[in-house]
Order: C-alpha cells, then sequence, then structure tokens
C-alpha cells in the first residue's frame, strides 16, 4: 500500500501520520471535530488567524490572539498539523500549537524563511525555506533542526509530497521550475541521508503539489509574469519522473490561478477566470469542467476539506478585508465569514 503524506496550499490532519482516505457517505463516519483555519495578514504583513468550525458555523476572529494574548507576528504563511499537533511557519521558525484551541506550546527555531512543512513521522520532517537554497530535516519530537538538502544556487522549494519511501518537492528560480525527488538512504556509516536523486523540469512558476490516489503528481504552473507561458496543469508519473498529461489554462483574472485536491482522491480543483473548475484524469487526457462560478468575484484562496469534501473559496471584499465561502459539495453556498486583507493558507484539523 502506497503511504501518502502531504503538504501543499491546502494542510490536511489526521490522527496518523499519513494522508487519510475516508468516505463521508459511510454510515459509521462520524466527525467529531473539523475545524479551518484561515492564515492571513493585514496590509501591514500583521499575522492573523481566523478559525471556523462547520458543525456549529462558530467564526473566531484573532484566534490566535485570543489564545495566547500576543499576535501570532508577520506574514505567517501556513498552518499543518502532526500527531494531534499544530505547526505555523512564520518568521524564522515553527510556532507549535495546541489545533484544539491554538495556545502555542514552543517553537522550532534555526529555520530561514520556512513556508510549508512535510512530516514524515514522530522524528522527522522536510521543511521548505522560500527565501534560502535549502530544505531543512527536523525533528519534531525534541524540535530540533537536524540537517540541510542544498539546492542549486537562487532555487527555492515549495510543496511537498510523499510517495511509498521518496519524497517529492516542488521548486522554483529564475532559470525554471522542476520536481525533485528526494530519497533516504543510510551510508556506510550507518547513518541515514536526505539526497536529491533525480529532478524532471516542468511549467514555470509552479504553485502547487498533490498526489492522487494513484500515485500521480499534480502541479499547477501559474505562468512568467510577462504572460508569455500560460497556467498549465500538468500530471507526473513518480515512477519514470516524466510528465504524462497536461492542460493548458486560460485565465483572465488579475489573480493567478490556485490548485487544492485531496491527497489519494483523483479529482483536483482550481480557481481561474474568477470561477472553481473540477479537473481529472481521463485516459491520458485531463478533463476540466467549471465546478462553481463566481460572478466576478475574483478569488485568491482556495482549499478542500478533506473530510467534508466541501470547498472554502476566499476573495477580497476591499482593500482590508477577505471573505471566505464555503461551498458544499455540489457547489451551492453553506455560508461564508470575513477574515484579514490577504489569505495566505486554508488548513484543516479533523479528529474521526
Amino acid at each position: 500500500m502506497n503511504k501518502l503524506i502531504s503538504l501543499t496550499s491546502l494542510s490536511i490532519a489526521c490522527l496518523s501520520f499519513f494522508s487519510c482516505n475516508v468516505n463521508p457517505d459511510d454510515d459509521n463516519f462520524i466527525v467529531k471535530t473539523g475545524m479551518a483555519y484561515v492564515i492571513a495578514t493585514d496590509n501591514q504583513g500583521q499575522g492573523t488567524i481566523t478559525t471556523y468550525e462547520p458543525t456549529s458555523m462558530t467564526v473566531t476572529q484573532n484566534a490566535y490572539y485570543a489564545a495566547n494574548k500576543t499576535n501570532i507576528g508577520e506574514n505567517p504563511i501556513s498552518i499543518n498539523f502532526s500527531n494531534k499537533i499544530g505547526y505555523i511557519t512564520v518568521g524564522n521558525e515553527l510556532n507549535v500549537v495546541n489545533p484544539l484551541d491554538l495556545k502555542s506550546t514552543g517553537k522550532i527555531a534555526g529555520l530561514e524563511s520556512p513556508s510549508y512543512s512535510a512530516f514524515l513521522g514522530l522524528d522527522k520532517a522536510m521543511v521548505a525555506n522560500y527565501k534560502n537554497n535549502h530544505i531543512s530535516v527536523i525533528n519534531p519530537a525534541d524540535r530540533s533542526v537536524k540537517g540541510k538538502i542544498i539546492l542549486p544556487e537562487n532555487t527555492f522549494a515549495q510543496n511537498a509530497v510523499q510517495w511509498n519511501d521518496k519524497v517529492y518537492f516542488n521548486t522554483n528560480s529564475a532559470a525554471k521550475s522542476s520536481i525533485i525527488e528526494i530519497t533516504s538512504e543510510e551510508n556506510k556509516e550507518g547513518v541515514i541521508e536526505d539526497k536529491i536523486t533525480r529532478e524532471l523540469n516542468i511549467k514555470p512558476n509552479s504553485n502547487g503539489l498533490s498526489i492522487d490516489r494513484m500515485g500521480r503528481l499534480w502541479t499547477m504552473s501559474i505562468g512568467d509574469n510577462d504572460n508569455i507561458s500560460a497556467p498549465v496543469i500538468q500530471l507526473i508519473d513518480p515512477v519514470g519522473l516524466k510528465v504524462i498529461s497536461e492542460l493548458e489554462l486560460t485565465n483572465t483574472s488579475p489573480y493567478k490561478p490556485r490548485m487544492a485536491m485531496i491527497n489519494g482522491t483523483t479529482e483536483m480543483y482550481y480557481i481561474a477566470s474568477g470561477n472553481v473548475f473540477k479537473a481529472q484524469i481521463s485516459g491520458t487526457v485531463i478533463e476540466s469542467t467549471q465546478f462553481i462560478a463566481l460572478e466576478n468575484l475574483e478569488p485568491t484562496a482556495l482549499a478542500i476539506d478533506p473530510v467534508a469534501q466541501t470547498v472554502y473559496v476566499g476573495y477580497k471584499v476591499d482593500q482590508n478585508t477577505s471573505k471566505v465561502v464555503r461551498f458544499d459539495r455540489n457547489g451551492k453556498i453553506n455560508e461564508s465569514f470575513e477574515t484579514a486583507a490577504n489569505i495566505n493558507n486554508i488548513g484543516f484539523y479533523t479528529i474521526y
């Protein structure tokens, strides 16, 4: 059985160390807790976390401040969960929190502009550093940094997924974007070494990485800043590390496209041209259909609840405020709530 560990702009949490395939239609399925966390910043870069509990439809603004009587800090990037613990990337550290109330229990320092983290077990995780050309290897158990995986100069890692015994990151530089494969092997001295074993060049400005039920990698490249290269979805075979299908996108929105996928499923969602689309593979062809028409809301953020499979879409209301709208699995609006101006990430923590 393939083991799946994920970290994309959609943070997924289960009470195990691997991503979970859960069927909400199962009569025995009971959601005990399902919280959404919206990581955002105001126009001065000060971070805030808004939580949303869908069963009671309870919204808590500034939830981190409420729990700790201090602000989270400037420009928090993401929130991820492992072993009933939350990890917020902010500044040069991971802020370790209780997922249920966001009470801080400590920090993992010694990082350099961390962005997204892939947790590989109780005592190992890999953290991308978006302003430095390396991936940090940490031990969450003792909250220490154990080493670095060096990337080429001016190359920065972003998202990560695990497939069997290998970890894949998407990376970007001024020259190219790529998918790198990292393998952990024991050297002659009996020490485990993490090293890059393969690399695949992909379309420019890769943003988002997920893995489907068949073990295939999905990534979205949002094109270059001059709009010479169009946004494109690429489907990658990790065995041969090669692109097996791609779909070029049209985007008329001033905001770049974004993708979201529940790892271990077969459908990928993305926002482009002010709407939400659903993409899936048919044979070797990626097919796309419009899922939600947003009527010119110009969405800036997208996430999928990994259990309820509801769709969260964020968009700017005005210069100081964004709103998150929650849609059910059929694309019908359930409810909405406000948050700070700039949404960076929407994560989920679920106990079942």
